[in-house]
């Protein structure tokens, strides 16, 4: 049986061109081109979660339209975390939608544990708890980076 936790926000921001954000944004944010494909990597700094140090590299895919961007990634996208991603599974989705007044940017983060192996031997609140931390560490870290990304464009 597998547990599941989710962690979803919502950030509104007014008066922000959507052409300085489809060209500055997702560059200002970190997030480099793989040329002739719709990814984009992000190499994340360092940060410790319990006992491990983690340096992860996220491939996403996003697709931009007139007046959305749509972000979205899932473990086979992540490396630099092999070990947790044998009991995890991270899946990340975001929108960007753009009107005459405003930028509605949704992210939602999802961090699934399998109970198989060792994570059987550990009590249920126990592993939420693990969830809701890991959750809340890399949520703060991605909304930080939206914030700090549109800061740099208006």
């Amino acid at each position: 049986m597998n547990i599941e936790k989710t962690l979803s926000k919502q950030f509104v921001f007014h008066q922000i061109s959507f052409n300085k954000i489809n060209s500055e944004y997702l560059s200002n944010i970190g997030l480099m081109k793989i040329i002739n494909s719709d990814l984009y990597v992000y190499q994340s700094k360092e940060y410790r979660l319990l006992n491990w140090e983690i340096k992860p590299r996220i491939f996403f895919k996003i697709h931009k339209d007139k007046r959305k961007i749509s972000i979205s990634t899932h473990d086979k996208l992540i490396e630099g975390i092999d070990f947790i991603l044998k009991f995890a599974t991270i899946k990340f989705n975001a929108s960007i939608q753009i009107s005459e007044s405003q930028t509605v940017i949704d992210r939602s983060l999802t961090i699934s544990l399998r109970r198989d192996g060792l994570i059987k031997i550990f009590p249920r609140n126990i592993l939420l708890k693990l969830l809701n931390e890991a959750l809340y560490l890399v949520g703060d870290r991605f909304d930080r980076k939206i914030i700090k990304g549109l800061n740099k464009i208006k």
